[in-house]
C-alpha cells in the first residue's frame, strides 16, 4: 500500500510496526499470551503466594545467545507513534 500512495500520488509513507508491546487490558494467561505478560503474572503469583523461586521456560541458550528484544509499554508506544500521523 506505501508502494502503492508512492507511486499514485507521491506520498512518502512510512509503516510503523510496534511490536513486543506490554499494558492494560493485555492477555496475561500463562499458555496462550506473549511473553512478557505472563512472566509478569509468575512473578506477580510469586509474591503473593511468598514464593522462594519462579519456574520459567526453557530457552535454547545458543538462540537466546544472540536474541535481544526490547518490551514497550502500550501507552508509550501510542505518545511517541504521535509524532508520525
Amino acid at each position: 500500500m506505501k508502494k502503492a500512495l508512492s507511486q499514485q500520488h507521491g506520498f512518502n509513507a512510512i509503516s510503523l510496526m510496534p511490536t513486543n508491546l506490554y499494558g492494560p487490558g493485555d492477555n496475561f494467561d500463562l499458555r496462550h499470551s506473549h511473553v512478557l505478560p505472563a512472566l509478569l503474572r509468575k512473578f506477580v503469583e510469586a509474591k503473593e503466594s511468598g514464593a522462594p523461586e519462579v519456574t520459567i521456560w526453557a530457552v535454547d541458550r545458543r538462540a537466546a545467545s544472540h536474541a535481544k528484544r526490547r518490551r514497550i509499554n502500550i501507552l508509550e508506544a501510542s505518545r511517541r507513534s504521535r509524532r508520525f500521523l
